[in-house]
């Protein structure tokens, strides 16, 4: 975590899977290809998995034989997406407070959205203690892993290699940080770190995006 600063994480669910995080410390890593097939708003991405895209803007385009030609014709805007194959590997997905969300601001207030996907959240004190020991633990069972803030990107102007931390801009209010793991076998990962408690609290969606509820900058 050395190239950008977490100021906090805050990981959504339902009331059951946050508690359990909170008492068990028991994090669910699931298949990059869930994601990608998962047709649910704000949280499915076609997108993920995805290695390579060429975008071709509409225009003309005349069909050629030796023998003749068919057109000009207008085509639509074509995306190419070329999608990488066997495991994709697995992702821990969670909302963090980095230091571009807060420059130049003096509170930082949770979007609205948050109220329509997901009950409450397990607010993370201890970040480092957190993604310490979600290393730690992955170390021991074998898998490397790689972390870092989610770029969000154009994917209708984006041409070339896409990699595991970047998704689309029409997702970019997840402000996710992302937990990567490389995973030769198609399966979840699930493990526990133990209780956060004294380093995290639950809280209700509806609490975290109220009028009175705000983070303040120093």
């Amino acid at each position: 975590m050395s190239k950008f600063t977490i100021h906090l994480l805050l990981k959504f669910g339902s009331h059951k899977n946050c508690l359990e995080l909170l008492n068990d410390g028991k994090i669910y890593m699931n298949t990059v290809r869930y994601f990608q097939r998962l047709e649910k708003e704000a949280i499915g991405d076609k997108f993920e998995g995805v290695s390579n895209l060429i975008n071709i803007p509409k225009g003309k385009i005349t069909l050629m034989n030796h023998e003749k030609s068919i057109g000009p014709l207008v085509s639509k805007n074509i995306q190419i997406r070329e999608n990488l194959k066997g495991s994709l590997g697995n992702i821990y997905s969670m909302y963090g407070i980095t230091d571009s969300d807060i420059e130049n601001k003096k509170e930082y207030r949770f979007p609205k959205y948050i109220l329509n996907h997901w009950e409450y959240c397990v607010i993370i004190k201890d970040n480092k203690w957190f993604v310490d020991n979600i290393e730690k633990k992955l170390s021991e069972m074998g898998y490397k892993n790689y972390m870092q803030p989610v770029e969000y990107i154009n994917m209708s102007k984006q041409n070339g290699r896409i990699g595991p931390f970047q998704k689309t801009d029409i997702l970019q209010t997840q402000n996710e940080f992302r937990i990567y793991t490389p995973n030769p076998k198609e399966e979840v990962l699930e493990f526990n770190i133990g209780s956060l408690e004294n380093r995290a609290i639950i809280l209700s969606t509806k609490e975290l995006t109220d009028k009175d509820t705000w983070i303040q900058l120093e």
